[in-house]
């Protein structure tokens, strides 16, 4: 077997997994929470609606609660797709070192592939994709009894992904035209949708991120420790 590979070319990527494992848990967590705060924000405006005598203070108390928990999902929104982008780019740059075959863009590209309109949709996915081959037949070339599984639980991911995105977009769109009580209540039930689909986003990508980093940390296994035994389950 050919194992001239510079250890120090392959970078612990885990810390960065793990990161981005508990900011998604972090999320899935809010997002329960604010599926049950925009329940009673529309059980609330129903109230309104059927003529209940509902305080102001009651109101305010509502509106300052659904903008708190509205302000976390955004800041631990950002900070997730950060720490993915951190996490792809080191992992894509560590199956390149590594010599790892079918990767076809520079790991830099985990990066402005999330900003750009429509691109954001299928780089990040392409990129996540070609690591997770790359880094699999790499250890079936230093190792042939590896067994390499499919990508079947990133394409779950990526397309709640991209569905929990139309729907915040949908969101958007009906927060625009939202000028009477009707209006708040329809709203509050695209909370809802919206947030349900990312308690299931979130989830897939705890799940994902979790089956690619155990991929990341056999190769260093393979390549730092040539002679070791690979799981049974990867046989």
């Amino acid at each position: 077997m050919n194992y001239q590979i510079n250890p120090t070319s392959l970078k612990d990527n885990s810390r960065r997994a793990k990161f981005v494992i508990f900011i998604f848990w972090v999320l899935l967590i809010t997002s329960v929470i604010a599926i049950i705060s925009s329940s009673m924000a529309y059980n609330l405006l129903n109230e309104i609606k059927n003529g209940a005598d509902i305080s102001r203070q009651e109101v305010m108390i509502n509106d300052l609660q659904q903008l708190i928990i509205m302000v976390v999902q955004i800041a631990l929104g950002l900070t997730s797709m950060i720490g993915l982008m951190a996490w792809i780019k080191r992992g894509y740059k560590n199956a390149q070192d590594v010599g790892a075959k079918g990767l076809s863009h520079t790991s830099s590209t985990a990066i402005w592939g999330f900003f750009i309109p429509f691109a954001n949709l299928y780089f990040p996915y392409v990129m996540m994709k070609e690591m997770w081959y790359g880094t699999q037949e790499k250890i079936k070339e230093l190792r042939p009894e590896f067994k390499i599984e499919n990508h079947d639980e990133l394409f779950s991911f990526w397309a709640f992904f991209v569905i929990n995105a139309l729907v915040v977009q949908g969101v958007g769109n009906t927060s625009i035209n939202t000028e009477v009580i009707d209006g708040w209540m329809r709203l509050n039930i695209m909370f809802i949708v919206s947030d349900a689909f990312l308690v299931i986003t979130s989830l897939m990508a705890i799940w994902w991120v979790k089956s690619a980093s155990k991929k990341e940390a056999l190769l260093r296994q393979v390549i730092l420790q040539p002679g070791s035994m690979l799981p049974a389950h990867d046989l």
